[in-house]
């Protein structure tokens, strides 16, 4: 038998610093997934969830689901956007 996973669903964070903080106490707390509704709060869970995993070493990470409509030519548009967003105000510094 497969041991049971536990995982989280991460809403939104204000800034990048509070994602990867969440991302690192959920590992810490022993929690093996962590999720991301499509779109987070208007920005691309794909590059948020990037950053969950290029801070952790253990936590899968993923969508719950992924809509269709920010895929093809709206998705470089979404990322790039949400690149400038994590940068805006130094938002991006403790990253």
């Amino acid at each position: 038998m497969k041991p049971f996973r536990f995982g989280i669903v991460a809403g939104q964070a204000p800034d990048l610093a509070s994602w990867t903080d969440l991302a690192r106490r959920a590992e810490s707390l022993g929690y093996d997934t962590l999720v991301s509704p499509d779109p987070q709060s208007g920005l691309d869970p794909f590059t948020t969830l990037s950053a969950a995993a290029a801070v952790t070493t253990e936590l899968h990470v993923g969508t719950l689901v992924a809509v269709d409509k920010l895929a093809g030519l709206a998705t470089n548009g979404t990322v790039r956007s949400t690149v400038a967003f994590w940068r805006s105000s130094r938002r991006c510094s403790k990253f």
